[in-house]
């Protein structure tokens, strides 16, 4: 169905994605290169809402029901919208250090909403498909 894969693997990728998330920003704060609790608490933030995105996306594209869509929805929106405060953070942190914008930073960002927006089409798509296919089962 339509969505429905893109949306299972982009949550596969979350889910990858959040647990070496964990793991980094465990290894960053034990060895001390991380200065500062925001610093420190975002990632884990991030981390922690990518794996239930990616926990809920992957139920949500076996057994779809309209509370695993809102769920899904929901802690997609709040991982974008952590993402986005936290990688502007960090890019100004870098630019103030090198007074200017870094190239490979904005791709950064770019590519760290990359997934997350594909998810959130995946969902949309595999939402609008069920609706619709529902909607023709009725008329019949």
């Amino acid at each position: 169905m339509k969505g429905q894969k893109l949306l299972k693997v982009c949550s596969i990728l979350l889910i990858i994605g959040g647990a070496l998330n964990v793991l980094f920003g465990a290894i960053g704060a034990a060895a001390g290169a991380v200065v500062g609790a925001f610093i420190l608490i975002v990632p884990f933030i991030i981390a922690a809402i990518q794996l239930a995105a990616g926990i809920v996306g992957v139920k949500t594209s076996n057994e779809p029901g309209e509370d695993s869509f809102r769920t899904a929805m929901t802690l997609i929106v709040l991982m974008i919208i952590f993402s986005l405060v936290y990688s502007i953070y960090n890019l100004a942190q870098t630019t103030g250090m090198y007074a200017g914008f870094s190239g490979a930073a904005v791709a950064n960002i770019l590519l760290g909403l990359l997934v997350p927006a594909l998810y959130l089409v995946g969902l949309l798509q595999y939402r609008s498909a069920l609706s619709e296919r529902q909607h023709r089962h009725e008329h019949v």
